[in-house]
C-alpha cells in the first residue's frame, strides 16, 4: 500500500478531521529529532505506518460527527440556493 491508496479515505473526512490529522502528523514530525536520512524506509516499516494511518482514518470515518455533517449540509444547501446565478429556482426547494 502507498500514500495514493489513502487519498480516497482522506477525502471522505470532515474538515476538522483533516485538520486533526495534519496536526498529529506535524506534531509527530516535530517531536522526532531524527533526520529524514535516519528514517526507517523498509517495506515492513512503511506498511506498519500505513496500517496505523488507515486504522486512524477508519476510526474517524466510523465515529463521524453527525451534528457537524448536518450543519455543513444545511449551510451548503442554503448557500447554493442563495447564490444561483442562472435562475431564481432553488436547488433544494422546501
Amino acid at each position: 500500500m502507498n500514500l495514493a491508496d489513502l487519498l480516497p479515505t482522506v477525502r471522505k473526512l470532515s474538515t476538522n478531521q483533516k485538520l486533526t490529522l495534519i496536526e498529529e502528523l506535524k506534531s509527530e514530525l516535530e517531536s522526532s529529532n531524527e533526520t529524514v536520512a535516519a528514517w526507517d524506509l523498509s517495506a515492513q516499516s512503511i506498511a506498519s505506518r500505513n496500517a496505523a494511518t488507515l486504522a486512524l482514518l477508519d476510526k474517524w470515518e466510523t465515529e463521524g460527527d453527525e451534528q457537524e455533517q448536518t450543519e455543513t449540509g444545511e449551510f451548503l444547501q442554503q448557500t447554493l440556493d442563495e447564490d444561483r446565478l442562472s435562475s431564481s429556482r432553488p436547488f433544494f426547494p422546501s
